[in-house]
């Protein structure tokens, strides 16, 4: 039995000590994709003369792994973060109407990982349905190299409604 338990904690054990490593490429091909989607949108906004040429979205956190981080170059810009479970609750949301967020979406196909970072509008209109528009987006396309052993940036589309 003692024998039995040992197999099933080891077992335990690299599983998650390889989930760990893939973990950690996924933190660092979503780290990269953020950085270039909010650096492609300063560059934007910066250019435009509507508003007042900051780029300040929040960033909805509902599609992320539990274990993500947001990377440095994210933090020092102050974003600011939220998800969808408490936007009812929110004094602030409520308030202001109309905002605008960061949302990401992965999709995993054979040897390649989409990661898709979307700019969108949410309208909270008095006594109506919430509406959500997407303006801009990103696709960060990644292929894994058996070669290599790693995983590698291989397209990057950006594009607007």
């Amino acid at each position: 039995m003692r024998k039995l338990m040992l197999v099933v904690c080891l077992s335990f054990c690299c599983i998650f000590m390889s989930a760990q490593k893939q973990d950690s490429d996924l933190n660092k091909m979503l780290d990269k994709s953020i950085s270039l989607f909010i650096e492609y949108n300063v560059g934007v906004y910066q250019s435009t003369p509507i508003g007042n040429g900051e780029y300040n979205p929040y960033i909805c956190v509902d599609n992320y792994p539990f274990s993500y981080s947001f990377p440095e170059d994210v933090k020092n810009r102050h974003m600011r973060y939220m998800t969808f479970r408490n936007i009812s609750d929110n004094k602030e949301f409520r308030k202001k109407k109309n905002f605008e967020f960061i949302f990401m979406e992965m999709e995993l196909v054979r040897n390649r990982l989409v990661i898709t970072l979307s700019n969108r509008s949410l309208t909270l209109p008095k006594n109506s349905h919430a509406q959500i528009k997407i303006n801009d987006w990103g696709i960060f396309t990644y292929e894994y190299s058996e070669k290599k052993k790693e995983w590698e940036l291989k397209q990057v589309n950006y594009g607007n409604t």
